[in-house]
């Protein structure tokens, strides 16, 4: 009976522990379910339509047009100063040019008897130093690096005198070929075995002449390969369809006609003198090269005073 009446007694409290229960759950649903807000859709807020803001945002451009002021390109820049036209010869350019190509076909023939490479050209020393550098030459390595040095120091001497002189530069170029030509003539007899400073007065000359003929007569004298290219392109143009028959720039054609042609017959004279006066090249060939040189920039340089 005691049994009975605690089993009743456990049952009708969980009863009241359960109501209870479901009176506390049902509270907070409805609490919850009060205080929910539903989100607004998507759709709803794509479609919506927004309202154009209270302020617009103003050019600083059209402001200063309205303000009556002028509108002004920041990126505007003025023109730059154009180089000063450097001096050219015009009286006797041919015969600059003739006397120029003439001599370098001469001094090649020259260089290559007397001292087995070039001073008119570095093409063939840089190549031939590449070669003694590779098989531990250091002494003709050194010795070529020398006569390429020194070509370089002539460029920069003849374009110190050529922007400070002008139509003058000639005047003060003459001697300073003359004298290394005589120098190197009489240093290669003394001793032909060192020619060393014979040769870096030599490098140092010619770069002064190649200089003169690029800068002052607006021609390579020296570059014959180039002329070449020139005439050879001038030709094939004239006769190809690709071109539609180009015609030839005569003024040019006839000039790199003239400098092959030049050079040529410098290079034949050269082997002809040799052939006839072969102890010519030890003593004397470099110091008559000089006396010519200095002879025909002098003679120009009066010519144009």
């Amino acid at each position: 009976m005691k049994f009975s009446l605690s089993l009743f007694t456990i049952a009708v409290l969980g009863l009241n522990q359960a109501e209870a229960f479901s009176t506390a759950s049902f509270s907070r649903s409805a609490i919850s379910q009060s205080l929910k807000i539903k989100a607004p859709s998507s759709s709803s807020v794509l479609n919506k339509k927004t309202s154009a803001p209270l302020i617009q945002p103003i050019s600083l451009s059209s402001a200063a047009t309205a303000n009556g002021e002028s509108k002004i390109d920041s990126t505007e820049s003025t023109e730059d100063e154009k180089p000063p036209t450097l001096y050219i010869p015009a009286d006797g350019k041919n015969r600059l040019i003739f006397t120029l190509a003439f001599m370098t076909g001469v001094a090649d023939v020259a260089m290559v008897l007397k001292y087995s490479n070039f001073a008119t050209m570095m093409t063939g020393n840089c190549m031939h130093a590449a070669r003694h550098l590779s098989q531990g030459n250091l002494g003709l390595f050194v010795y070529l690096l020398g006569v390429i040095s020194s070509y370089f120091i002539g460029l920069a001497s003849f374009r110190t005198i050529f922007l400070q002189q002008k139509e003058k530069s000639l005047k003060y170029l003459a001697p300073i070929v003359t004298l290394a030509f005589l120098a190197a003539d009489q240093l290669s007899f003394m001793n032909p075995m060192r020619k060393w400073p014979a040769m870096f007065l030599l490098s140092g000359s010619f770069a002064i002449l190649n200089a003169i003929g690029t800068d002052m007569t607006g021609t390579m004298c020296f570059v014959v390969t180039g002329h070449m290219t020139k005439i050879a392109n001038a030709l094939h143009d004239r006769f190809s369809k690709l071109t539609s028959f180009k015609k030839i720039d005569l003024p040019s054609f006839n000039r790199s006609i003239f400098v092959t042609f030049s050079f040529f017959l410098g290079a034949f004279a050269a082997w002809a003198g040799n052939a006839a006066f072969p102890t010519l090249k030890e003593r004397g060939l470099l110091s008559i090269m000089g006396l010519v040189y200095g002879t025909v920039l002098t003679w120009q340089h009066y010519r144009q005073g």
